[in-house]
Formats: structure tokens, C-alpha cells, sequence
């Protein structure tokens, strides 16, 4: 019997590609037990469970570039962690430690280095977050979702292998969907991402683009988020276009196979998606992520011809129409950007992960 331990946790970015990883493992290893750790009030305890794997919490504090009373609590948190990931590494006897960044991961992946348990790293952006670059030295190898990450870590250590994304993305039949989901097959579909938080700045863009919106051949598809979907719903209840709104899809599958053309954030696992699913994008990114990493993640596209940036101090929904319309409307250039895109798509990443993970077990 195999035993492997991941931790994730904090953003969907982090959390997803570590759910794709053990239900890799789960399908292509007999015998393997996996284990996830995150933290107890986090986003990934409902998210791992739902999926059937065993999952346990550890406490972790992320650390900030000043001195504070917050940073202090939060070392505090840390180095109990540790002891905590101590007791469990002990009791669990992994194999192998798969740390996907992100604060939570921090104090399980220092217990197992210092257990001499061998680690691995998943690194899902193109700019390393902190908690990965602090963890490249204690790990064997490290995953990088982009070719230009690989000299952002320690020599030797990286390997392009692209980004993971969760079963079923991009495998869904277009036709099928568009009559689950109640949509028309003649129709363009704009795909609006708000993100499962919501963004508040987006969606009230979005909002305005859409009544705006008179006689063009589109429909749309809108994640808003919990906050702001009561209010977006009743603003668009009597507009003459055809909008799919909901707080957030949990099918989200269904929503990336009818989309022609998708306008959201430029998160990790958003971005692999996207890929994935060979979909034309316009980028807002989040202008305060860390390290401003959500502009490179699309600039990565970008450089490739596959997608847009629109800045978020730019936006304003008659700039967003004129860019959505005349690009939905431009056959050449969706077709292009979708040629391009499919070359970004690493099609053995599952293997080559899987192929590195073996080494260990």
C-alpha cells in the first residue's frame, strides 16, 4: 500500500489542480491511500470531501512583509502546524508529500522534509507565489504550469508539465449541453466569469454591458458570485437577451463546452481551464494579487495569440461591448485564437506527473 499526502488549500488555484492530482492517482495506481491537509475553516474541506477523499486540518498562518501583531499570531499558528503535521505525517507514514503553494501547505511540507520524506511541488502561476518559492530547496522536483516558470526556481528541480485540471473539463459534447443548460444552438455564447466569490467591480460592468445590449445574435452565460446575484438577477429580469445567471455553477464543465467566448479573472486554475478547453479569452486580471501574477498568467496567452488583457482601471461596459462584439463577430480571429490556444494544451501533463510521482512510491 502507497500512501501519499497532499496539501492545498486557500484559492480554487491551489486547491483544484491537488484534487486532479489524487484523482489521478486514485484511477491509474491500485493500492495508493491518499490523504489531503488544509486548514479547518477553509474552502478545501468541503471541496476534498465531495470528492470522497479523506481529508484532515492543520493550523497555518500566512506571513506578511512587515512587522505586525497579526504576524506574530500567525508564526504562532505556524509553528503549531508543524508540530501538527508532525504527529500526522508519523501516524499517516506517507510516501510522498505533494504541496500545491499557498500558505497552507507551508507547515506540512517543512514536518515532512524534516521526517525526510520526500517532496514534491505543484507550482500553478507563472510568477512562483511565495510559499513555493520559500519550499523550492526541501523539494525533489516541482511542477511548473508554464515554460518561462522553470528558471523562476532552483536549478534542475523544475519540470514543465502544465497545469492539471479536474476530470471532465473539456469532454463534454457542445450539442448536449447547450440543451441541459436551456440554450440556443444558433446563438454565440459570451461566457461572464464574476468568479465563485464574485467581483463586484466586474459584475457591475457586466451588468451595464449587457443592457446595453440590443439585437445581436448572443446569449450569455453569467457567474456573479452569492453577493451581487439577487440584485444582477432583478436588474436583468425584463432586458429582451438571453442570460443564464447563477451565483456559481457547480457543472462547470457544461458552462466552459457551450462557451464561444469567455471574459473573467486570470487565475491559475481559470487560465488551465481555459486551455483546456480551447476557449478564445479577454482577461480582466485581479490588479492586487501577489506579485501582480494573474497579468502574467494571461500575458502568457497573450503571447501566444490566443487571448486579450483588459485592464481592470481601463474597463467600462461600451469599451468591454466593442471588444466582445467585434471579436465574437470576427470568425478569422476566433478560429485563430483557438488554433493557438490548442497548441498551449501540454496533452501528457497527467502522465508526466504521473510518471514522477511513481519515482517516490
Amino acid at each position: 500500500m502507497s500512501r501519499v499526502i497532499i496539501s492545498c488549500g486557500g484559492t480554487g488555484g491551489h486547491i483544484y489542480p491537488g484534487i486532479a492530482i489524487g484523482q489521478i492517482l486514485r484511477n491509474e495506481i491500485s493500492n495508493v491511500e491518499i490523504l489531503y491537509v488544509g486548514t479547518k475553516d477553509g474552502m478545501e474541506k468541503n471541496i476534498i470531501l465531495k470528492e470522497k477523499f479523506n481529508f484532515t486540518a492543520v493550523e497555518s498562518g500566512k506571513l506578511l512583509r512587515k512587522i505586525s501583531l497579526t504576524n506574530f499570531l500567525n508564526l504562532f499558528k505556524l509553528f503549531k502546524g508543524i508540530f501538527q503535521s508532525m504527529r500526522i505525517i508519523k501516524t499517516f507514514k506517507p510516501d510522498l508529500i505533494i504541496g500545491l503553494g499557498g500558505y497552507v501547505c507551508v507547515p506540512v511540507v517543512i514536518s515532512g522534509w524534516l521526517l525526510k520524506i520526500p517532496i514534491v511541488l505543484h507550482e500553478q502561476n507563472v510568477i512562483p507565489g511565495l510559499a513555493n518559492k520559500f519550499l523550492s530547496r526541501l523539494a525533489k522536483t516541482i511542477f511548473v504550469s508554464f515554460p518561462e516558470t522553470v528558471k523562476l526556481f532552483p536549478k534542475g528541480k523544475a519540470v514543465f508539465t502544465g497545469n492539471l485540471v479536474r476530470e471532465n473539463i473539456g469532454t463534454l459534447d457542445k450539442k448536449e449541453c447547450i440543451y441541459k443548460l436551456g440554450l440556443e444552438y444558433s446563438k454565440k455564447t459570451v461566457t461572464l466569469l464574476g468568479g465563485s466569490q464574485g467581483a463586484h467591480t466586474l459584475n457591475m460592468c457586466f451588468l451595464n454591458f449587457i443592457k446595453l445590449l440590443k439585437d445581436e445574435n448572443i446569449q450569455i452565460i453569467w457567474m456573479t458570485g452569492v453577493r451581487d446575484y439577487e440584485y444582477c438577477k432583478n436588474e436583468i429580469r425584463n432586458l429582451n437577451i438571453k442570460v443564464l445567471i447563477q451565483p456559481f455553477f457547480e457543472n462547470i464543465e457544461e458552462v466552459y463546452a457551450v462557451t464561444d467566448l469567455i471574459i473573467c479573472r486570470a487565475g491559475a486554475s481559470t487560465v488551465a481551464e481555459i486551455i483546456k478547453c480551447n476557449i478564445p479569452a479577454i482577461f480582466i486580471p485581479y490588479p492586487y494579487a501577489s506579485s501582480n501574477h494573474q497579468f502574467f498568467n494571461a500575458e502568457a496567452l497573450v503571447k501566444n495569440n490566443c487571448a486579450m488583457i483588459l485592464n481592470e482601471k481601463e474597463l467600462n461596459p461600451e469599451k468591454l461591448k466593442k471588444l466582445i462584439l467585434d471579436l465574437i463577430n470576427d470568425e478569422d480571429k476566433l478560429n485563430s485564437f483557438k488554433k493557438n490556444i490548442k497548441r498551449m494544451d501540454k496533452v501528457n501533463t497527467k502522465q508526466e506527473i504521473l510518471n514522477v510521482i511513481k519515482e517516490f512510491i
